[in-house]
């Protein structure tokens, strides 16, 4: 009888720890991929930042992706860069190349991506309010940046089985060289991905 009493309580006491190692393997990997998605989005936030035009989004049956003209920071030479989602996959990747050139490698910014009818990128024009005030604002004042904004929401897959989860990001990158005047150039369009 004491025997199977231990043998009850081991059971359960088992399958409590693996219960707690399942959860703790989630979160470290949910944390992590988030933490790759900030990595990889901090070097592209000084990027948009001294973009001289960012170009609507565009998409066909396999890809959806935008283009802007940026500075090389080494040199300030211009530098064309594309963020391409591949929905057949689910990879986001970047690349860049010198106007007139052809696109660069891939660099991966994240995989895994769940593709949805969200728009994974929006550009919002300067002189638009791109959220609601925190704070209360005086009648007929509203908040409305002068330059242009990229907006990327993205989820992404994280796991397996038990152990799955969603990392998702939502982040607004600012090009403070864009003016309400700024209208994109003909540049930046070789290479375009093809379905």
């Amino acid at each position: 009888m004491v025997l199977a009493l231990m043998g009850v309580f081991t059971a359960m006491f088992t399958t409590s720890i693996v219960q707690v190692h399942q959860a703790t393997n989630q979160t470290d990997a949910l944390a992590n991929a988030q933490t790759e998605l900030h990595i990889a989005f901090g070097r592209l936030d000084a990027q948009v930042r001294y973009a001289s035009w960012i170009r609507p989004p565009a998409e066909n049956t396999r890809y959806r992706y935008v283009e802007f003209l940026g500075r090389q920071p080494a040199t300030e030479q211009p530098r064309c860069v594309r963020l391409v989602l591949d929905r057949s996959t689910g990879q986001l990747y970047g690349t860049d190349w010198a106007p007139g050139g052809s696109p660069g490698d891939r660099r991966q910014l994240a995989l895994n991506v769940v593709v949805d009818s969200t728009p994974v990128f929006e550009v919002q024009q300067p002189g638009t309010q791109p959220f609601a005030s925190a704070s209360p604002m005086p009648p007929g004042a509203s908040y409305a940046p002068d330059f242009q904004r990229l907006r990327i929401r993205l989820a992404t897959l994280v796991g397996t089985g038990a152990n799955s989860g969603t990392a998702a990001v939502d982040v607004t990158f600012s090009a403070v060289n864009t003016s309400r005047t700024t209208v994109p150039g003909p540049e930046c369009t070789e290479g375009r991905p093809t379905p």
